[in-house]
């Protein structure tokens, strides 16, 4: 009972700092680089995701919403789901997550998140006439790191590996590569 509303209350805590942080800019602030950094950014991402406890692997989509609170931090939403492999299926995937992202060239950034992630999660109990499946909720702890290639004024490349999820019953990793366009 008190999972799902920790993630939603760290959620909501994360939106309502945006307009706390007042606006971060959009021009260079020093950072490497000669593109300017964005305030905002949403983004498609193509997620292929492992569930070590059951060897289940598949493909899915997530999306992204960030936004800049200072130089280099931001609070991100990440909304996907998709895929099933070995009788489980990724149903529902949502997280909220703090990252952090250094130029470290013209045009390469890396980054460092953490969060909280809830997943849902279908698994077949098996066939037969009366086989069925059963739905699971998870949440937990998430980090993960990543990198940001920008490749034009707004649009920027983005790859990263995230532990989602790591309790007893289950351990999602996911590894994303997508589009990102910056506002």
């Amino acid at each position: 009972m008190f999972k799902p509303l920790t993630l939603n209350l760290a959620a909501i805590l994360c939106l309502f700092t945006l307009p706390l942080t007042g606006h971060a800019g959009n021009g260079n602030n020093g950072n490497a680089g000669s593109q300017p950094d964005e305030v905002a950014y949403a983004g498609l991402d193509l997620l292929f995701w492992e569930e070590d406890n059951s060897d289940a692997s598949d493909q899915g989509f997530r999306g992204r919403v960030g936004y800049r609170m200072a130089q280099y931090f931001y609070t991100e939403i990440h909304l996907g789901g998709g895929g099933s492999d070995a009788g489980l299926e990724l149903d529902f995937l949502y997280s909220a997550f703090f990252r952090g992202r250094f130029p470290v060239h013209d045009y390469l950034r890396l980054s460092v998140m953490v969060g909280l992630s809830q997943g849902l999660f279908s698994q077949d109990s098996g066939g037969g006439l009366f086989g069925g499946s059963s739905d699971s909720t998870e949440t937990g702890f998430s980090y993960g790191a990543g990198v940001l290639v920008p490749i034009g004024e707004h649009l920027a490349i983005n790859a990263d590996y995230i532990r989602y999820l790591d309790t007893s019953d289950i351990e999602l990793d996911a590894a994303g590569v997508g589009l990102v366009w910056r506002f």
